[in-house]
């Protein structure tokens, strides 16, 4: 019986460890269904619960798997600071020996010589009569006076012309002094060593082929007679009478004869040396006139007028900005993927004045925005206590709105309507309307009910410019009524940003996006009935560098700061869609990252290294984020930005107390890249530095300055 019971025993322990293993133990804290027990005191209410499911993982009892199909991206190689270099260069030096007349050119026909720039010359010209029929241009054409109706045309360079119609005529001639800058084509006379000793040399030497000439006519007569001579001789000699004339006569005519048929061939012979000495003495006369042998501008101009110089001096230096070549170095474990012949593309850095400095501010400037109306009328905040309005197209301040209960820390415009409505955050944490204001017509100020516990930090309209959303230091958001200046609705606390909320833009009317200080995050916010918040995704773990973080104009995309990174995310999958990267490894994007209005196709961003803004093309699906403008204002870094909603100029807030005005790039440059060819990977390596060099070819578009630095991209081979 005791044997019975212990089997039974042991088999009771085997069932119950096998209903054990099968349904596991009993969840802590009593039973019933997980899905309806009571929430946690924290957890969020089911409707926020399922909004934010698109930045929470669903819970499951191990790893989920996420399938998305998306390509990879094969990067390219980006050689940041290259240099550019010219590819021809000369310097023109002197062909001889003497003193310089001028370094000057002969006007374009037309041209007007500022009276400062004049040279008046004696010149003297070799010239040829114009035959008839043949066609001359008229700015050609040399009038000789007292030779009416004789027209003339200058000899050109290396052009062959008989001695007799050669002529050398003086005249006073007006010139062009010429200055660094100065572009020049190839042929272009620059300079003239004195020719006076070569003109001479040249009358000689055509006298002398003239002379021969002469000579060589009356030895071909003389020639000519003594075989008359001697042919009467022979006629004699060989008449039927026998013997007419000694033979002694028949062989001295013949003998006269060949004397002067070969002084006759001599003659000719010194002919033809007379005329290579009459070119020669020509060429050694266009010596004298200095002449650029390339198309380019003068860089540099080594002698005055009057100096002597000699043979070989150099006198200018010519460089032709239109062919560049791009040289920088490469990573040695880069270098084998490139051979001459790749494709890269130039990725200029080009420096850019602002159009407008408006002064008036007392402190610094805290915020910007432009007004949508056509007068795009400019607003600034400041800690002085003041919003100004500013005047682009007359560059004047138009209204000082003072009175503010603190700094002012946040201004803002709607993105459409005929006349603009406006606010001001300020750091009391009290916001204000501007209503009705243009050119002709100040604001008129309205304080809304209500207020932050602190500071406003940041503010928008959204598209219809019926909501106002401000965000403060209290870690909040507020939407207002823009038409009533009613509070509408405030951020739940729970959801909220942990720190100060630096950044707010609608990507919707129905949909809000903000970035904050603290968290480092940002965070998506759906608008619901009475403009309900409620936050829909959360983009955590950014470096938080960048307080104003932008939303393109579609609504799609949202900047998000990763130091030297500025990454472009997706706002429905969180994916990144491209990054901008400073090309300076030292330089970190900072203060505002914002995308220009309409297109979106430009992005402005501030770097806190030597107080740089900086344009950027958007990336897209063919062509990657790239530099295309530095917007250069040494004398401080810059606060705040934003672009005038029609895109056609932005508007920077600097620590320094001024307002900037700048230009936007033209459209064509930001959709097109520079191409460039490479036609050097050097095979030697650099010991020190582990690099090689590589160098591209590309004509210049005009804007590019010999000397600048650029970034080459190139696509390695496969």
């Amino acid at each position: 019986m005791g044997r019975w019971l212990t089997v039974c025993g042991i088999l009771g322990l085997v069932i119950a460890g096998l209903v054990f293993l099968a349904v596991g133990l009993p969840q802590s804290g009593g039973g019933g269904d997980p899905e309806s027990s009571d929430p946690a005191p924290n957890a969020p209410a089911p409707r926020q619960a399922k909004a934010a499911q698109r930045s929470q993982p669903a819970a499951t009892s191990g790893p989920s798997v996420e399938i998305h199909n998306l390509p990879g991206v094969r990067g390219p190689l980006v050689i940041p600071g290259c240099r550019l270099v010219v590819m021809d260069r000369q310097e023109v030096p002197a062909l001889r020996d003497g003193q310089l007349l001028f370094i000057a050119t002969e006007p374009e026909p037309g041209e007007e010589i500022p009276e400062n720039r004049t040279v008046e010359v004696e010149m003297r010209y070799l010239v040829t009569r114009v035959k008839p029929g043949e066609e001359v241009p008229a700015s050609e054409i040399i009038t000789v006076p007292n030779m009416a109706g004789v027209k003339y045309r200058r000899i050109k360079e290396g052009e062959t012309v008989d001695a007799a119609d050669l002529e050398i005529i003086t005249q006073r001639q007006r010139l062009r002094r010429l200055a660094v800058g100065d572009r020049v084509k190839e042929g272009q006379l620059l300079a003239l060593v004195d020719p006076r000793v070569a003109f001479d040399d040249l009358g000689i030497k055509k006298a002398r082929v003239i002379a021969s000439r002469a000579d060589h006519e009356a030895a071909e007569m003389t020639a000519a007679e003594a075989l008359s001579r001697y042919e009467r001789q022979m006629k004699l000699y060989n008449s039927p009478g026998g013997r007419a004339t000694p033979l002694e006569e028949v062989t001295g005519a013949k003998l006269t004869w060949d004397r002067y048929r070969f002084e006759a061939i001599s003659k000719r012979q010194a002919i033809t040396l007379g005329v290579h000495e009459l070119k020669q003495a020509q060429t050694l006369l266009e010596m004298h006139a200095i002449r650029s042998k390339i198309n380019g501008v003068i860089k540099a101009i080594y002698k005055n007028r009057g100096d002597a110089v000699k043979n070989l001096d150099p006198v200018l230096l010519i460089q032709d900005p239109d062919r560049l070549r791009v040289e920088g170095l490469v990573e040695v474990q880069h270098a084998r993927y490139l051979e001459p012949g790749m494709e890269a593309v130039v990725e200029p850095s080009k420096p850019e004045k602002p159009e407008l400095v408006l002064r008036g501010h007392m402190q610094e400037v805290t915020s910007v925005a432009v007004s949508p109306a056509k007068d795009a009328l400019i607003l600034s905040g400041s800690e002085d206590r003041t919003v100004r309005i500013w005047d682009r197209a007359e560059g004047k301040q138009l209204y000082t709105l003072r009175g503010f209960p603190a700094a002012v820390r946040a201004v803002a415009c709607t993105a459409d309507g005929d006349r603009s409505l406006g606010m001001a955050g300020v750091a009391d944490g009290s916001v204000w309307l501007l209503r009705g204001f243009d050119r002709a017509t100040p604001p008129v100020l309205q304080q809304l009910n209500g207020r932050h516990r602190g500071p406003v930090t940041c503010a928008a309209f959204s598209p219809e410019g019926t909501l106002l959303a401000t965000g403060g230091e209290d870690h909040l958001i507020r939407l207002w009524d823009a038409a009533s200046g009613e509070l509408l609705n405030t951020s739940p606390a729970e959801q909220g940003h942990r720190g100060a909320v630096t950044s707010l833009h609608f990507a919707s009317n129905t949909e809000l996006v903000s970035a904050g200080r603290g968290d480092n995050a940002v965070l998506v916010w759906k608008l619901g009935p009475g403009a309900a918040l409620s936050r829909i995704a959360e983009f955590p773990r950014r470096s938080g560098d960048v307080a104003n973080l932008g939303v393109s104009p579609d609504g799609k995309r949202v900047l998000f700061d990763q130091g030297k990174d500025l990454q472009v995310l997706s706002l429905q999958t969180g994916q990144i869609e491209g990054v901008l990267q400073n090309a300076s490894p030292a330089m970190h994007f900072s203060t505002m990252a914002l995308f220009a209005p309409k297109d979106g196709k430009v992005i402005l961003t501030a770097s806190a290294a030597e107080n740089r803004l900086q344009l950027y093309r958007a990336p897209t699906a063919t062509l990657r984020a790239a530099e295309i403008r530095q917007l250069v204002w040494p004398a401080a870094p810059a606060t705040c930005g934003a672009f005038a909603p029609n895109g056609q100029f932005l508007v920077t807030g600097m620590r320094d107390l001024t307002v900037l005005v700048w230009q936007m790039p033209d459209p064509k440059e930001v959709d097109q890249e520079l191409k460039a060819r490479i036609t050097l990977v050097d095979r030697s390596l650099d010991s020190s530095t582990r690099q090689v060099r590589i160098a591209a070819e590309l004509t210049n578009p005009g804007y590019l300055l010999p000397g600048d630095t650029a970034t080459l991209v190139i696509e390695p081979k496969k």
